[in-house]
């Protein structure tokens, strides 16, 4: 269990006592004296940088010692030099944005914690810990502010910080996750898109090389949002893209890409719009479908000739295709 809360310091940067407790101990009273022993060994410190005095808030976070004992337990962890350093140096003026990451965190690899019971045995602490452990060992977490996408298109210099990037160590998806806050307007959300598009489409595979599919997740408060957004990735994006509200929808589709774990029945506005995500690749095949129809029509005739009952097949299936694409974009702007 303490190796795992710094592996979460490590991969959050910062968490409250309160979060670290009901995700890893049984009882406030419990947590708090552990917390305060992996202080005294000092392997996490108190942090308290750029928070107003009169709110007496704080939140622990590793110290040089700390980090060590991560890449010493987790060598393949992704933690870059000076990590330490720079974590002294950070502000938590944004609480709420924070707060909100590494809830984000805590509910994909903890599980359901209402499960656990008002006074769980020992057991079943080693087990949900045990738990924990094991979904954290299937996923690179890195925070905000690690990975910098800097890339140049048509002579001009971009830039991306996602607020996580997450990798799974067993499916091909790296997950470029934003978390909206609905302070952006939504013309500054579209060119936030616009950017991930043009480094997918010409930068990514150099800056990757490990195969994996990108994904562009927007993690938002309401469905009005989702929806708001989820129209911009439509006529944005030709990668794979996510919108899914904070809290258990966007755990649940987290869950499920990275681990193939289902927890609990999405509603049916998330089950709707779990399809839109093929849409961007749906759009992109019948657009070159139609290249190729206009520039090699010879090319078909002969096949028709030569296979008549497969280029039919063919064809109603591309026919298919459209219809339901136009069917999923009028029911999900519906």
């Amino acid at each position: 269990r303490d190796l795992e809360i710094l592996r979460t310091l490590a991969r959050v940067q910062f968490a409250s006592s309160a979060e670290l407790n009901a995700a890893f101990f049984s009882s406030e009273s419990a947590g708090h004296r552990r917390l305060k022993k992996l202080s005294d060994l000092d392997l996490v410190k108190r942090h308290i940088k750029g928070i107003p005095p009169q709110l007496a808030y704080f939140a622990w976070r590793l110290t040089a010692r700390g980090v060590g004992a991560v890449l010493d337990e987790f060598p393949a962890e992704a933690i870059a030099d000076g990590f330490d350093d720079r974590l002294a140096h950070q502000s938590l003026v944004d609480i709420e944005h924070r707060e909100a990451i590494t809830r984000q965190y805590l509910e994909l690899v903890c599980g359901d914690l209402a499960e656990r019971g008002e006074a769980p045995s020992w057991q079943a602490v080693q087990l949900w810990i045990a738990e924990i452990r094991h979904r954290a060992g299937q996923l690179a977490w890195q925070p905000d502010g690690t990975v910098v996408l800097r890339f140049r298109d048509l002579g001009d210099d971009y830039r991306l910080v996602p607020d996580a990037t997450v990798t799974s160590a067993s499916k091909r998806v790296r997950l470029f996750v934003e978390l909206d806050r609905s302070n952006k307007g939504l013309s500054r959300i579209e060119e936030n898109l616009t950017t991930y598009d043009r480094f997918t489409r010409r930068a990514y595979r150099s800056a990757f090389d490990d195969g994996k599919e990108p994904w562009v997740v927007y993690v938002v408060r309401s469905a009005a949002r989702r929806d708001s957004i989820a129209k911009l990735a439509r006529n944005v994006l030709t990668c794979h893209w996510k919108v899914a509200i904070a809290g258990p929808a966007a755990t649940q589709w987290l869950a499920a890409s990275l681990f193939d774990e289902h927890r609990g029945d999405p509603d049916q506005a998330e089950t709707q719009s779990i399809a839109v995500d093929v849409l961007p690749a749906a759009r992109e095949l019948l657009k070159s479908t139609s290249e190729l129809l206009k520039h090699n029509a010879g090319a078909f005739v002969r096949l028709e000739q030569e296979q008549p009952d497969r280029i039919r097949r063919w064809r109603s299936d591309l026919r298919t295709l459209y219809e339901l694409m136009r069917s999923e974009v009028s029911n999900h702007e519906g």
